[in-house]
């Protein structure tokens, strides 16, 4: 007994698929097992079709399974990147500009002598992007002016991270200063002790404990913002935890003023600065710039299998195989 597919049409390519003694030999474009092609035209093949057809059809359905899953994960790692609002990376390497890679807030290095574009690095791939790392920038006293007419909102819940190398710190050597509308600095600062943090939100002052900060070492920092708290964590450790009072837990909305010095990246900071990122919700320290991500399904497929999976040959079509090509 022949073991042919046929149909009205002129059969395409050909899949060999070996089930025990029977063999499929043509495939029609678009038929397989849903039966139907997109003619309307049912290919009928003689033989043992009820032997193969159930197995292929299996497979079908595991397949777009697999491929719906995939997609939503996707779509997740898509959502929680959606939520960077902020992110110089200073891969620039030359030239007196920085740019946001992702809100549009471009940075002007201002007092130029004191920023120069450096080669000291962090790390050469960032953890949590995969995203090579070329260059950072040295700070002897300058700063990365961010200040242009477009607003920054941050809102209630937001996370400030990036990476440092601090040299001796003095007062007022500035990670960042966030002003106009509300106000939010962050500094590393020493009165002839140990350093130690000083925040301001608004009007709020604290001093907290810089004791993970080690000097003349790349180390990474992270303040989270949750409501009616904030958190300063080094490396990924909880470095420091307390409340905040009423008056203080946002929104953050600072206006955008033009280049007028009142929101600034490392206002005379001394050392390094590296992957300065902004989301505007609280992150947790899985999330952070330094934290190496989960073995998951895409490490486990790797990209030809997910390139063979999103194919012509296997796309989407509910309980139908399209034609694998030749």
């Amino acid at each position: 007994m022949s073991n042919d597919w046929k149909s009205d049409q002129q059969p395409h390519d050909k899949l060999l698929v070996q089930h025990g003694a029977d063999r499929v030999d043509q495939f029609h474009e678009s038929g397989g097992c849903a039966g139907p092609d997109s003619h309307g035209q049912r290919l009928r093949w003689r033989g043992h079709a009820g032997r193969v057809q159930p197995q292929l059809q299996g497979i079908c359905e595991a397949m777009s399974r697999l491929r719906t899953i995939l997609f939503g994960v996707s779509l997740l790692g898509w959502a929680v990147q959606a939520d960077v609002i902020h992110y110089w990376r200073f891969e620039e390497g030359s030239g007196s500009t920085t740019a946001d890679e992702v809100g549009g807030i471009q940075g002007d290095l201002i007092y130029t002598p004191g920023v120069q574009w450096s080669e000291d690095l962090p790390i050469t791939t960032i953890p949590a992007t995969g995203a090579t790392n070329n260059y950072s920038l040295y700070f002897g006293g300058g700063s990365v002016d961010i200040t242009t007419w477009q607003d920054m909102n941050l809102g209630s819940n937001f996370t400030i991270e990036f990476f440092f190398n601090a040299e001796q710190p003095v007062i007022s050597s500035e990670l960042f200063i966030l002003s106009n509308g509300s106000t939010l600095v962050g500094d590393l600062s020493e009165s002839g002790g140990p350093p130690y943090f000083y925040e301001q939100f608004n009007s709020h002052i604290e001093n907290s404990s810089a004791s993970l900060v080690q000097l003349n070492t790349w180390q990474h920092y992270a303040l989270v913002k949750n409501p009616g708290e904030y958190s300063i964590y080094i490396d990924g450790l909880l470095q420091y935890n307390a409340p905040l009072p009423e008056g203080t837990d946002g929104p953050y909305v600072f206006y955008g003023t033009g280049m007028s010095g009142s929101r600034a990246i490392g206002d005379g900071w001394r050392g390094y600065l590296d992957e300065f990122r902004i989301s505007d919700e609280a992150l947790t320290p899985d999330q952070f710039l330094n934290a190496v991500p989960e073995p998951g399904t895409f490490t486990l497929l790797g990209l030809g299998g997910l390139a063979f999976l999103f194919s012509k040959p296997w796309k989407k079509r509910c309980g139908s195989v399209q034609r694998l090509e030749k």
